[in-house]
């Protein structure tokens, strides 16, 4: 293997088509995702708009367990004999 080569980036794209709601219109917005690098292309016509940091934002609330996601509705017991099993 050749010690010259030196990897200084890297992108994996993955295609995306987002669903999106501008000025009340539902639109489709397709592009690439580079999810290593929480980054999105869009088309020119939908830059600027704020779609990439609703995306991300978007994946952090779906992705979030909700804070009472563990509570338990019956006490717990420590051990099998004190369950009365």
């Amino acid at each position: 293997m050749s010690e010259e080569i030196q990897i200084t980036d890297y992108k994996i794209l993955t295609p995306i088509n987002i669903d999106v709601i501008i000025e009340g219109k539902e639109v489709k917005v397709m592009g690439q995702l580079d999810y290593a690098n929480q980054e999105i292309y869009v088309p020119e016509e939908f830059q600027n708009m704020g779609i990439e940091t609703k995306f991300f934002q978007y994946l952090r609330e779906i992705n979030t367990l909700p804070s009472n996601f563990y509570a338990v509705e019956k006490p717990q017991v420590p051990s099998v004999e004190d369950a009365g099993v």
